[in-house]
């Protein structure tokens, strides 16, 4: 992990992308969905954590759990799927699973 006094001694620029990338990682999701959200250039996004990750100032999957609780309902007509982002997910028994596997995939990548 970095220690409190080599984040201080970052410039803004390297700050402001450091706070992004984390910010990424912790939501989870495809960096260049996350750049787009956020009004980001993707090719400047992936350059930065390029650079963080080897100046030591970012550490791929550090802050990621390895695992995650996933709750699964089925109702009688369907199911119920609660998010570790807090998001619910109910569908018809209709649904195929690949459509169902984009849908929670979408979701799942909503802050």
């Amino acid at each position: 992990m970095v220690e409190s006094g080599e984040v201080e001694d970052l410039t803004e620029r390297q700050r402001f992308w450091l706070k992004h990338v984390r910010a990424w990682e912790k939501a989870g999701g495809p960096m260049k969905s996350y750049a787009f959200v956020h009004g980001l250039e993707a090719r400047s996004f992936y350059h930065w954590k390029r650079w963080l990750t080897r100046k030591g100032l970012f550490q791929p999957g550090a802050e990621r759990p390895r695992f995650q609780q996933l709750k699964v309902e089925r109702p009688a007509a369907g199911c119920r799927l609660h998010l570790p982002n807090g998001a619910m997910v109910e569908w018809g028994a209709s649904l195929t699973v690949g459509d169902m596997a984009a849908l929670v995939r979408i979701v799942g990548e909503l802050p």
